[in-house]
């Protein structure tokens, strides 16, 4: 089986924590998107061991990657959200 890759940008708040953690219990590999001044005792003791440090705001640092907007649309088209 392969391992899941992720990348969670919000990783050290309320809801990309509760994410991290799901994902590591599915045995995912999680990679955190963190400030640098963000606290990540929390993600270390859920088992994340792979950081970036950057700012999602920073539009250089994700080049041509789609907006949460255009993601939604693009990947999330068949759900249906009630």
């Amino acid at each position: 089986m392969d391992v899941k890759k992720v990348v969670v940008v919000g990783a050290t708040g309320n809801l990309g924590s509760k994410i991290v953690k799901s994902l590591i219990e599915q045995r995912a590999e999680v990679t955190a998107m963190v400030r640098a001044t963000s606290n990540r005792t929390n993600l270390e003791k859920l088992g994340v061991r792979n950081f970036v440090v950057g700012d999602m705001m920073d539009k250089e640092l994700f080049g041509d990657l789609p907006t949460v907007e255009e993601a939604v649309k693009r990947y999330c088209s068949d759900f249906k959200f009630i």
